[in-house]
């Protein structure tokens, strides 16, 4: 006879192990740590990305706005263009010596790229321009629509050759003769 232990497999070999082993606190303190590090940079970045984009397309609206409204009268002083100003940037007061114009540097503090303008003031601190390190975005170019009609409303073909009604006639390719090869 049989003992019956032997027949049934116990119950602590059949089940698998469903805890797994715990990280070492060290490892867990090591990547979290590198997470936040990297969270960190990402906000830096993106607060004078942000801070950069925002005032240059704020002060660059109002300055178009005043252009087109046409009224002289109308102008943007430095102490109205700090309305504009986003997220803190660093401002210093340049007093050039000479017929130069003064100016007031805007920089925004970041850890991969320099966000810095410059607004060009005259003498009662109206603001003339903006001067910054990129370049300026080219206007989008304007979308015209297709279309296959001539200057004078007639239809020309597509360029493949297709003729107008869209369909190909099939041509039959010639047939060319292969030299006769010499055994």
């Amino acid at each position: 006879m049989m003992s019956d232990n032997s027949a049934t497999p116990s119950n602590e070999s059949s089940q698998p192990n469903s805890e797994k082993p715990s990280r070492n606190p060290l490892e867990k303190l090591v990547v979290w740590g590198a997470i936040a590090i990297g969270l960190i940079i990402v906000g830096i970045e993106a607060r004078a990305k942000l801070g950069y984009d925002l005032t240059l397309s704020g002060l660059a609206n109002k300055m178009k706005e005043i252009d087109e409204s046409g009224n002289d009268s109308q102008s943007l002083t430095y102490e109205s263009a700090q309305s504009y100003l986003k997220f803190g940037p660093v401002v210093s007061e340049e007093q050039p010596e000479g017929n130069l114009r003064k100016s007031r540097t805007l920089e925004w503090f970041s850890l991969a790229k320099e966000y810095k303008m410059k607004l060009i003031l005259d003498d009662d601190g109206t603001l003339l321009f903006v001067e910054t390190s990129d370049p300026p975005p080219e206007p989008e170019p304007e979308m015209i629509p297709e279309s296959d009609e001539d200057d004078d409303g007639m239809v020309e073909p597509a360029e493949s050759g297709t003729p107008p009604g869209g369909e190909v006639a099939e041509q039959e390719e010639p047939e060319t003769e292969s030299p006769a090869k010499d055994e």
